[in-house]
Parts: structure tokens; C-alpha cells; sequence
């Protein structure tokens, strides 16, 4: 898989800002 650098950061944040949200919609 040639996947460049940016695509698994943005991923990664993608990921955290989903969690966070989850994490909002929680409370």
C-alpha cells in the first residue's frame, strides 16, 4: 500500500475529531 504521509495524518485526525464528537454527543 502505497499511501503517502498525508493521507494517514489526515486520517488520524479524521479519527480524533470523530472520537471527540463521539465524546460531545456523549456528555
Amino acid at each position: 500500500d502505497s499511501i503517502p504521509e498525508r493521507k494517514p495524518l489526515r486520517y488520524a485526525t479524521s479519527s480524533f475529531a470523530a472520537t471527540l464528537r463521539k465524546s460531545v454527543n456523549r456528555t
